[in-house]
């Protein structure tokens, strides 16, 4: 009997000491990317925040360790405090061409000496369900990028299932269908849980929708009878935006969430020259929309209980910079939307581009001084700009298409 008891303890003693020769800790050079994705699940498990926060990129960090430090975020449960517990269901690794379609890999490729990116299913269970975690497997874009020879988490976004699918980059497993269900429900404004019940809405009301379009609040009409889209979109009402611009802001390191139309107004201005032609001004009204658009129905701040950054992490967002002509742009483009050839929303990227050059044709994203160069040779309208920078590119296999709201 005390033979037995020795070896069991003996036994016990190895596997222990095995388990810490294999452990990876935070502070090791970590050189396998799958590696870091593990250990970032299993710090939000945990919620150990210290490592969670070391795991992130360089650029990220400040913000995310504001949010943390935050005890009202703490306190409500918001982002990733709302996380019970997690656990990686499944997980593929995806190529460069599937990535660009889904976030700016070229961008990311510019700040990083390599960049590695995955599709991860990540069981969670909640305090409290969201569009941001709900229980059950949620679908993330992870995305990895090397720091001094470390892997670092660059981004974990909502994925588009509803592309990615389709497209036969998915799992074909039955969790993956269930996302895909509450992923459609939010497209028509709806968010769900994976019990179809209702836990919010996000529509824009007829009467938001004509202010948009510029019409006097005075005159506009009771909303008439039948559907108000030729798409199978809902434009949002509003938008949850994390300040982590200025600390000067009152919100600094804070999530609001700003109504749609007030967010777009408040973009425009501080991305384009508001002194540039109409036609300019009304393709990045649409670019800027429909980015901010895309990341309402995908969140690619999670965590902070955010769509979107004010920062050039995505848009720059500040408020009360309205300016009367950018306002005038994203009017006339009111009731107007963006899809891409297989009918979905998507991320419309944009970039300076060179002063008096059109830009790349089919790259994906907008040049900002390609519209000027378009506008000022007056050859092509705001909605023709759009199909040069987006037809047959990585966002769209083939020619967008407009449809209304």
């Amino acid at each position: 009997m005390k033979r037995t008891v020795t070896f069991l303890i003996v036994v016990c003693m190895l596997v222990l000491s095995l388990s810490s020769a294999f452990a990876v800790s935070v502070n090791d050079k970590v050189d396998n990317s799958q590696t870091v994705v593990n250990l970032l699940v299993d710090s939000i498990n945990k919620g150990d925040w210290k490592t969670y926060v070391d795991l992130q990129a360089n650029i990220n960090r400040k913000g995310i360790q504001g949010f943390i430090n935050d005890a009202d975020n703490a306190k409500n449960g918001l982002g990733i405090f709302n996380v019970k517990s997690a656990k990686i269901k499944e997980m593929k690794a995806l190529s460069d061409d599937v990535v660009a379609q889904l976030t700016n890999l070229s961008q990311y490729k510019q700040q990083y000496n390599e960049v590695q990116a995955y599709l991860v299913g990540i069981d969670y269970r909640v305090k409290k369900e969201n569009k941001y975690f709900f229980n059950g497997v949620n679908y993330n874009l992870v995305v990895l990028g090397k720091e001094a020879d470390n892997w670092k988490v660059i981004e974990m976004s909502d994925a588009p299932l509803e592309i990615l699918i389709p497209a036969g980059y998915g799992f074909g497993s039955e969790d993956e269908k269930e996302a895909l269900k509450i992923i459609k429900a939010r497209i028509n404004g709806d968010i769900v849980n994976k019990e179809g019940k209702l836990i919010e809405s996000n529509k824009a009301s007829y009467r938001g929708i004509q202010i948009e379009k510029g019409i006097n609040s005075a005159d506009i009409q009771e909303a008439p009878m039948g559907v108000l889209s030729t798409g199978d979109h809902v434009r949002p009402d509003y938008i949850r935006v994390y300040h982590d611009r200025s600390s000067s802001d009152p919100n600094y390191h804070k999530t609001i969430s700003t109504d749609f139309y007030y967010y777009v107004k408040n973009v425009l201005p501080n991305e384009w020259y508001s002194t540039w032609p109409s036609e300019s001004l009304k393709a990045g009204a649409m670019a800027v929309k429909m980015y901010g658009w895309y990341h309402v129905y995908h969140p690619k701040w999670p965590s902070l209980n955010a769509d979107v950054k004010d920062t050039t992490a995505d848009q720059v967002f500040i408020d009360n910079t309205e300016v009367s002509s950018t306002t005038t742009a994203i009017n006339n483009v009111g009731g107007v939307g963006l899809e891409n050839s297989s009918g979905a929303v998507f991320e419309t990227q944009y970039l300076a581009g060179t002063q008096g050059q059109p830009g790349t044709q089919s790259s994906g994203k907008m040049s900002q001084w390609g519209t000027k160069y378009w506008a000022d040779q007056g050859t092509k309208t705001y909605i023709q700009m759009c199909h040069y920078y987006y037809d047959n590119s990585d966002k769209s296999s083939g020619a967008i298409a407009t449809f209304s709201y």
